[in-house]
Formats: structure tokens, C-alpha cells, sequence
């Protein structure tokens, strides 16, 4: 037997470890989860094609601008991606922007109703023209990645709680929701009951050019970090440009 970490009560360790299976990295990489294992990548993996999205930014948007105001009157990246979050969010989602250093993401959204959790990391792009440029992806390669400690973590919901108190640029921006209801969300918080989404928002980047040329650093990056996060069991999308 042991103490369960979240209810401290008594269980047995086979029925702990099959709600909660532990990751074990592999000395000469891979991994294993449960009943799940991946091995270290060889060269020519490729990844599905349809978790890349395009949109069409310029015409309201100034790519240039992560989250400081837009020029000549145009939403910055982070407000572009938030309305584009809304057209597929379920209303009872509950949105929240964690920018700044140390953040969990850049907007993370709780959909209660589907049981879903998406964590949202947003880059401005480097250049007025869409393109293929690792440069574009260094920052966001190491948030996505990170994110990997986030998911399935017990406290999730009470940290993000906590985090609109202690930290200046994290807050809820629904309309339709509240923080009461996130911190309802926290006190019957099971992750495995929930599904997991990273997405990676990029701009700057011509999704065109990226499938294209499926040997550049930017593509095996992507592949890198898709098969990092698979570990987790969650879904990954990379958004870009036409």
C-alpha cells in the first residue's frame, strides 16, 4: 500500500501506478508510459501534416508584436490568436494569458464541458514576410517543450489560480467565465480525466515552406518536440502562415 498524494488515503501501488503511470527515460533514449513506448528518432520521421494550420495575419494583425501594442491601429500576435481560440472554443471555456518570464503559456484555456486543457505559446515573427527561419522557433522550441512538466500535473488548476495573484500580467480574459469557476475546477482537479493540447503560434512562418523542405532545422524541430510531448499523450498543432 501507500498514501495517495491527493487524498491521503490508503491504495494499492498497481492501482496507483495505472491511474498515474510514471515516464521512464531510457538510458539509450526513448521512453516508456504505461503501456505506450517511443524510441529516439532517426533521420526522415516525419510527423502528420494535418496538425499544421494557416491563417492569414497582415490584414489585421502586426506579426512584429507579440503582445506590446500593434502598429498603425492592428492587433498584436497574442490578441490575433486569442479571437482565433474563440471560434472553436466551447463557451464555458475559461481563457487566461500568463505572459512574461516564467509562464506556464501565453494563454492557457480550461473547456470544462469537453474536459480539455490547451496551452497556447505565441511568438512574434522576425520578419514582415513568412518564411523558414529557425530563429523564428528557438524561444517557442523550449516553451513547447517545457510544457512537458505541466501536463498531468496534480496542482495545475491551483497553480494557474495562484499565479493571478502573484504575478502581474496573468489574468482571465473570458467573457463567459469567471475565477470562481476555475478555482471550482481546482478542488475536483483529476488530470487524468482531462485531455492535454500544446500549440505553437508562429506567424512568421510559411507552413508552405515548412512541408516543403521537411530537411530543414525548423521541421526537425517540430518533429523533435511532437514526439517529446506524444510521452504526455498530448495532442500538439502548429499554427503559421499561408
Amino acid at each position: 500500500e501507500i498514501i495517495d498524494p491527493l487524498t491521503n488515503d490508503k491504495r494499492s501501488l498497481e492501482k496507483f501506478l495505472n491511474d498515474y503511470p510514471p515516464i521512464i527515460l531510457m538510458a539509450n533514449g526513448g521512453a516508456i508510459r504505461g503501456d505506450y513506448g517511443w524510441s529516439i528518432l532517426e533521420d526522415g520521421i516525419e510527423i502528420p501534416d494535418d496538425i499544421f494550420e494557416d491563417y492569414i495575419w497582415t490584414n489585421d494583425t502586426d506579426i512584429r508584436r507579440e503582445s506590446k501594442p500593434g502598429r498603425d491601429g492592428k492587433k498584436n500576435v497574442q490578441e490575433k490568436t486569442i479571437d482565433l481560440l474563440a471560434d472553436e472554443l466551447e463557451d464555458d471555456t475559461i481563457q487566461i494569458v500568463d505572459d512574461g518570464a516564467m509562464e506556464i503559456a501565453d494563454i492557457i484555456t480550461v473547456s470544462p464541458e469537453e474536459r480539455k486543457i490547451r496551452f497556447v505559446h505565441v511568438k512574434y515573427a522576425g520578419s514582415d514576410t513568412a518564411r523558414n527561419a529557425v530563429s523564428d522557433w528557438y524561444e517557442l522550441f523550449g516553451q513547447a517543450a517545457r510544457t512537458h512538466s505541466w501536463i498531468r500535473k496534480p496542482t495545475l488548476l491551483v497553480n494557474i489560480d495562484e499565479r493571478i495573484d502573484t504575478r502581474q500580467n496573468t489574468r482571465i480574459v473570458s467573457t463567459t467565465s469567471s475565477r470562481t469557476e476555475l478555482q471550482q475546477l481546482a478542488l475536483n482537479y483529476n488530470p487524468n480525466d482531462w485531455e492535454y493540447e500544446v500549440i505553437v503560434v508562429q506567424p512568421g512562418c510559411s507552413i508552405e515552406k515548412v512541408l516543403r523542405q521537411k530537411g530543414s532545422h525548423v521541421y526537425k524541430g517540430l518533429v523533435s518536440i511532437f514526439e517529446w510531448l506524444n510521452q504526455t499523450g498530448a495532442d500538439f498543432r502548429i499554427w503559421g502562415s499561408e
